[in-house]
């Protein structure tokens, strides 16, 4: 019996697309496994702390109270999906305080999750800006290992753990917490593009996109971001990768700079 075309045509890409993510699952393994032989002791304990600061989450966000910005935050949401459900005609959200000068993006995750969990609206956020404060931490651990190694992550994480400013406001903080740790994401993310460059995988420029997407979508200080880009490719650059300090002050200084100003 012959096959249609049609029929073999589609086994064909079904068999392709199996064979592609059976792939990436073996790579994804191997990478998992090496990792962990790679960790030591500072890694175990980092493990641990971010462990903790789960199970402490999940046992108590339900216990703080609502904050003077919270109420405000809650309204501002609703008047978004208000304006966009009008078909842009409801233009009350552009005169409520001064909340349009604001990205509404976590009020809109929070609200977005607030018709999906059986939990009260309050709850829902401060769950999800606690989740997001552990997030900052682990931005935090990562961009420390990078730097420093195990043992510098692990102390960078348990500073910012065990900073009142830091965990206190985590609950409740809906602009200030999302926005640190979307920030400090990016600052890890730039770690990793400066070391792969000029030929950085594309995985980490759509991480940087997103994480600048989402600070922006909460304040406008994330366009500081695209000021640490241009920082670490000039950084980067072939006149400053082998060269010491007294070789950029002669660049610098020099007939090349003004050569290359010119």
């Amino acid at each position: 019996m012959v096959m249609p075309a049609r029929a073999a045509g589609t086994i064909g890409f079904l068999q392709l697309g199996f064979d592609r993510g059976y792939g990436a699952l073996v790579r994804l393994q191997r990478q998992i496994k090496a990792r962990i032989e790679r960790a030591d002791r500072y890694d175990a304990v980092a493990a641990a702390l971010f462990t903790a600061l789960i199970v402490l989450v999940a046992f108590t966000f339900r216990d703080y109270g609502i904050s003077n910005d919270e109420e405000v935050q809650q309204r501002y949401a609703e008047l978004i999906v208000a304006y966009y459900r009008s078909g842009l005609v409801d233009q009350s959200v552009f005169h409520f305080r001064n909340l349009y000068l604001y990205g509404g993006l976590f009020d809109l995750v929070a609200l977005g999750l607030q018709s999906v969990l059986p939990l009260e609206p309050y709850a829902v956020r401060h769950l999800l800006t606690a989740l997001c404060g552990i997030g900052g931490i682990l931005a935090v651990w990562a961009t420390a290992r990078a730097i420093g190694g195990s043992r510098a992550a692990l102390l960078g994480a348990l500073a910012i753990a065990l900073c009142g400013t830091w965990y206190g406001a985590m609950f409740n903080h809906t602009k200030d917490i999302p926005f640190a740790a979307a920030m400090i994401g990016t600052v890890y993310v730039l770690v990793r593009i400066g070391r792969e460059l000029p030929r950085t995988r594309w995985h980490w420029m759509v991480a940087f996109g997103l994480l600048v997407g989402c600070a922006l979508g909460i304040r406008v200080l994330g366009m500081l971001a695209l000021f640490y880009a241009a920082f670490v490719v000039l950084i980067h650059a072939p006149i400053f990768r082998s060269a010491t300090l007294f070789d950029i002050r002669n660049f610098f200084q020099g007939e090349t700079w003004r050569a290359t100003i010119g």
